[in-house]
């Protein structure tokens, strides 16, 4: 019985653990995404003020 709740208990640690994996894992995607929209806006804006002159 006690052996039994413990499996239990570990399984849903490791559920835990990869629902987080995978929460960390889209979020870094999400910012590596931002991250390389913000380069292309900022080189943008550059030749845009550039051919502005």
């Amino acid at each position: 019985m006690v052996k039994k709740q413990k499996t239990k208990k570990e399984k849903t640690k490791i559920i835990d653990y990869l629902a987080l994996k995978k929460l960390v894992g889209f979020f870094y995607i999400k910012k590596i995404i931002f991250q390389l929209v913000m380069d292309k806006l900022q080189f943008f804006i550059k030749e845009f003020l550039k051919s502005q002159h």
